[in-house]
């Protein structure tokens, strides 16, 4: 019973980790970086702009960039700090799945008794045939 008590418990915590994921408001990967440029006048002045959000987040093999207007800084800094939290439930959810796979894989089953009984006499118990003509157990 001990047993299936960490597994119900296991259970609960992975509905609980699944609803938090999909409370979630919207989320974005990657970091917010301040950026700003230097640029020359033709006439040799030297100005800088003045700082921009840049997102930086990865794309497919390479880095991507976004510029940010000052507007919506706030609002993506929060999409940020969900990607966060969104990330470290999904590494909780994906633990948790695998310790509940595994224990379901370990767990006796009255199928698993039947496929060892048929086994034990010779018999697959699926119906195909074997031998050496039909190409059985050949690596």
């Amino acid at each position: 019973m001990e047993r299936d008590e960490m597994i119900a418990g296991m259970t609960k915590e992975l509905a609980k980790v699944r609803s938090d994921m999909e409370r979630m408001g919207p989320i974005a990967l990657g970091t917010l970086a301040r950026s700003s440029k230097k640029y020359r006048t033709k006439d040799g002045k030297e100005h800088k702009c003045r700082d921009m959000a840049v997102l930086k987040f990865a794309g497919s093999g390479a880095g991507r960039t976004m510029r940010i207007p000052a507007d919506k800084e706030k609002i993506v800094g929060e999409m940020l700090e969900n990607g966060r939290k969104w990330r470290d439930l999904n590494k909780r959810c994906i633990m948790l799945m695998s310790q509940l796979a595994v224990h379901g894989a370990l767990k006796k089953t009255t199928r698993d008794a039947d496929t060892e009984v048929c086994e034990s006499h010779g018999d697959s118990g699926s119906g195909k045939r074997s031998g050496k003509r039909h190409g059985v157990g050949r690596s």
